[in-house]
């Protein structure tokens, strides 16, 4: 990955700006403390990801003040003066980590040279960083550089890598409200209310991550006395997220079929970029079926909606007659993103007619109760946060008429530990 510059200086390499590359790093970095600003954490990870598998010791990485800017889109004539003013800052702030009774305090780096002649950054690692860096074996952690370059926040790019790091070992992470500031090195004297430190932090840092990174989350509040004391965090993959890399071989055998349904090339490469080879595939059989069946007029058009939208993967099947107002309604349960918020644009009794069609077809599926109940609360939750986004208002658990609604509305909302009644 890394190529050799012909140099006097030891151990010197080129830094590769890609975001392709891979981040690995030792769990007990990841749970470290320390403040930095998101552009910051970018440049450290873009380092960190120049690191092989089969690197003895850290390397001093030269590169491209250009192209760094351009991966952080910097731009301007201010901005590489606001780079160097970046990196002198990161020098400034140390990193505290716990190594068993010890608290070490240490930088990220040892040195950062700039040379205005070449238009190049020399970075050093701090050689303290190699056994968290280099050859690990386990407890360690992995992801694509792609996953956090869209994150615009700091704490969403650190909450991005608490959770990433639990996503192998199971689906949960509870840790106290006090213990996330320190991690993500938020003062005291920072949102100190948990409603702005909710809204602000917690969750922008959802959305950010539903929409730009390999994972996303739900999350509940646990309460000491009237006090919200914990956090306990809900992971899942983010399959809409799942890359695959250009040059991946099986990537190229699905050129082919996708170029069968009349896509141009341009929609083709976006699809397998981003999307996995998994995803495209059973998308690609399940339009085939739909055109055979006669009811696709547009098979490009609707062989990219399938693929982005993951048609197959849907648990229900929509009845094919139904009136106008019911296949809105309906729609929800195939495409039931929080992003697209305006189809929770509805009235509560337009919401439970809903749930009841989401129910009996379920039902009618064989599914368990425990699907069943998940997948109604799952949509009364992102029902309600429209509500509280859009009007400031929630729904009462009473504007249900059907009982086993509003037993999960009430669920919803203590979970969210709002009372409307």
């Amino acid at each position: 990955m890394a190529n050799v510059v012909e140099t006097v200086e030891t151990n010197l390499v080129e830094l590769l700006i890609n975001k392709d590359n891979t981040v690995t790093k030792s769990n007990l970095l990841i749970e470290a403390s320390y403040k930095l600003t998101a552009t910051q954490f970018k440049l450290i990870q873009t380092v960190f990801s120049n690191i092989q598998p089969n690197d003895i010791s850290t390397n001093t990485y030269i590169f491209p003040i250009k192209q760094f800017l351009e991966l952080l889109e910097l731009k301007g004539q201010s901005a590489y003066t606001e780079l160097r003013s970046m990196t002198r800052d990161v020098l400034s702030k140390p990193i505290d980590i716990t190594i068993e009774d010890e608290a070490v305090q240490i930088n990220w780096f040892s040195m950062v040279k700039y040379n205005s002649t070449k238009g190049t950054i020399t970075i050093e690692i701090h050689p303290f960083w190699e056994k968290y860096l280099l050859s690990l074996t386990s407890n360690f952690t992995s992801y694509k550089l792609f996953n956090i370059t869209n994150l615009k926040s700091i704490y969403s790019l650190r909450i991005y890598e608490l959770l990433k790091s639990r996503i192998n070992l199971n689906s949960t992470r509870t840790i106290s409200l006090q213990e996330l500031r320190t991690k993500m090195g938020i003062d005291p004297g920072q949102y100190p209310m948990y409603s702005n430190f909710k809204q602000r932090i917690l969750l922008q840092a959802q959305k950010e991550l539903k929409a730009e990174s390999d994972i996303y989350f739900e999350f509940n509040e646990i309460k000491k006395g009237r006090a919200v004391d914990k956090i306990e965090f809900h992971i899942f993959r983010n399959s809409r997220k799942e890359v695959i890399t250009p040059i991946n071989i099986e990537s190229n055998l699905l050129e082919p079929n996708l170029k069968e349904f009349g896509l141009k090339p341009k929609a083709i490469s976006k699809l397998v970029e981003n999307y996995s080879t998994e995803q495209i595939e059973r998308n690609i059989e399940y339009s085939k079926n739909k055109i055979n069946l006669g009811e696709v007029n547009n098979p490009a058009a609707y062989v990219k909606s399938a693929i982005e939208q993951d048609y197959a993967n849907q648990a229900l099947v929509l009845p094919k007659k139904m009136d106008k107002q019911d296949q809105q309604l309906k729609n929800l349960i195939v495409d039931n993103d929080i992003v697209n918020k305006t189809r929770y644009d509805i009235s509560a009794e337009e919401m439970e007619r809903h749930l009841i069609v989401v129910k009996e077809l379920k039902e009618s599926l064989s599914a368990k109760e425990e699907d069943i109940r998940n997948e109604i609360y799952k949509q009364l939750m992102d029902y309600q946060r429209y509500q509280d986004s859009t009007y400031d208002k929630l729904v009462s658990p009473n504007r249900f008429t059907d009982g086993y609604i509003q037993n999960i509305c009430r669920e919803v909302l203590s979970n969210l530990f709002i009372i409307s009644e």
